[in-house]
């Protein structure tokens, strides 16, 4: 094999590579802080993924997420906006605006935005609860 041939080859060796740690790192939502905590669980209600749903919320706050079983009538978020209410070292509090998606059977009233409370659990920001006001 040339030297051109085997430079070439390593090359797309790691770029096959690097693409491959990039999807993985990507694949299950950031939670390094409260905004990036939320838009990853707003993902995982659009992908209708429990798992990457239970991966944003604290333990305590599952039982909110009784609603999240496999099922193609989830409701999905578009132009959605998380801003911060109030941020402190272990607490947090988000306003997310969205225009809600889903069958009016299953969505009920639309709702246009949801407040977000979030609690820091070492290095990671976890949903504790959600809805109006």
């Amino acid at each position: 094999m040339s030297r051109r041939a085997a430079v070439s080859l390593m090359v797309v060796v790691f770029l096959v590579l690097g693409l491959g740690e990039a999807s993985a790192s990507t694949s299950w939502p950031l939670r390094s802080n409260p905004v990036s905590s939320a838009l990853g669980w707003f993902q995982a209600i659009n992908a209708h993924d429990r798992g990457r749903l239970l991966y944003c919320v604290a333990p305590s706050a599952r039982k909110q997420m009784a609603w999240a079983q496999p099922s193609r009538t989830w409701p999905k978020f578009k132009a959605l906006d998380c801003s911060r209410i109030s941020v402190g070292a272990t607490r947090a509090h988000l306003r997310c605006t969205f225009k809600e998606l889903g069958p009016l059977a299953v969505v009920g009233n639309r709702d246009s935005f949801w407040d977000l409370y979030l609690r820091r659990v070492k290095r990671a920001w976890l949903i504790t609860g959600y809805g109006q006001g």
